[in-house]
């Protein structure tokens, strides 16, 4: 329940949306009305902007639904010997047999292993994966 805390997000989702160059206003006037309440002066000039003429506050709340947060894909930490190596980018349905297979024989993993086998494999899905040698 932290202000730094909401703002950063904010910040983070505005990042990533600049870095798609979002312009979608289905997308942007949502994130204005859910900024609102902690940054009321500017996302009220930029709702004027978008062409409104009633107040930003009298706008309607936008509705949660879950399908927007699933994610996926994953980034998971590679560790070998409990050291992180490497972070991949791999989808986020895999199970440990599927993230296994793909792991044992993606190069960069190859080039660290230096030609060792891993005597095992710590696999969290959606967690970390972990190869001891």
């Amino acid at each position: 329940m932290s202000f730094n805390t909401c703002v950063s997000q904010f910040m983070i989702t505005v990042n990533e949306l600049q870095d798609l160059k979002c312009n979608a206003r289905e997308i942007l006037e949502p994130l204005l009305i859910l900024v609102s309440p902690m940054a009321p002066h500017i996302c009220e000039e930029l709702w004027q902007y978008l062409g409104h003429n009633e107040s930003i506050c009298r706008a309607v709340f936008p509705k949660y639904n879950p399908e927007f947060i699933k994610e996926d894909v994953f980034k998971y930490p590679v560790s070998i010997n409990g050291k992180v190596k490497l972070q991949l980018e791999l989808p986020a349905t895999w199970n440990s047999a599927e993230i296994e297979s793909f792991i044992l024989n993606h190069e960069g993993v190859i080039a660290l292993l230096q030609g060792k086998t891993p005597k095992r494999s710590i696999i969290v899905p959606k967690k970390i994966i972990n190869l001891v040698l």
